[in-house]
């Protein structure tokens, strides 16, 4: 692995930012397919730093030889977690019951969407971070307040996300492990959506679709 290069992963950083940020609120559904060229030009700058750092796939956390250990730590937080929503929810009133074709396309859909969340924080984000600034928390913090920002101005949302994304970071520093990370990140979002949906003025929506 190459040595730390503050500039590049600067530029890394607010390059993949901006190009998320205009997306979200500028060229939105401007054309067909524009969330796929979105994703690309997102993986491009993204495989870019990947290859300059040397980081391998493992590194990043797609593995499986730490499954059980990551599994073992990220559940033992999250499953309480998604019990005491599921009781809160049901208890106050906050759940709505959604159309099961579209539940099994969330089961279905939302924990690989979560995969490529987790890999954005953590793999993208975290990681230029932990190049771009000094300190052990201060890249934890500005990982999880970007990724809060992008999901502005849904202010529950950004709460919610930015709480979550501090979790993931630290569990992630304890064991890398995307693929168990993306699960439970899809099991949250599963389990937000149906017991505390209530709470959820505008949904999941981000950006200008906040706004209408």
């Amino acid at each position: 692995m190459s040595k730390p290069n503050r500039a590049a992963a600067w530029l890394e950083l607010l390059t993949a930012t901006g190009l998320v940020l205009s997306y979200i609120w500028v060229w939105q559904g401007s054309f067909p397919g524009d969330f796929v060229v979105c994703l690309a030009l997102f993986l491009a700058i993204a495989l870019w730093g990947h290859r300059r750092r040397g980081e391998t796939a493992r590194d990043l956390g797609f593995r499986l030889d730490n499954l059980r250990e990551s599994a073992t730590l990220v559940f033992s937080f999250v499953a309480p977690l998604v019990v005491l929503m599921v009781i809160v929810g049901l208890a106050l009133g906050l759940n709505r019951e959604p159309p099961v074709p579209r539940l099994l396309t969330r089961v279905i859909l939302i924990p690989l969407f979560g995969v490529a969340q987790e890999y954005a924080l953590l793999g993208f984000y975290l990681r230029r971070f932990e190049e771009a600034l000094p300190g052990r928390w201060l890249p934890v913090l500005a990982s999880a307040t970007v990724f809060a920002l992008l999901h502005a101005p849904n202010s529950i949302l950004m709460g919610l996300t930015l709480l979550i994304s501090l979790g993931a970071c630290w569990l992630y520093r304890k064991a890398p492990n995307l693929w168990v990370l993306g699960l439970a990140h899809g099991l949250l979002s599963i389990t937000v959506a149906m017991f505390l949906a209530k709470l959820l003025i505008f949904g999941l929506k981000v950006g200008p679709r906040v706004l209408r």
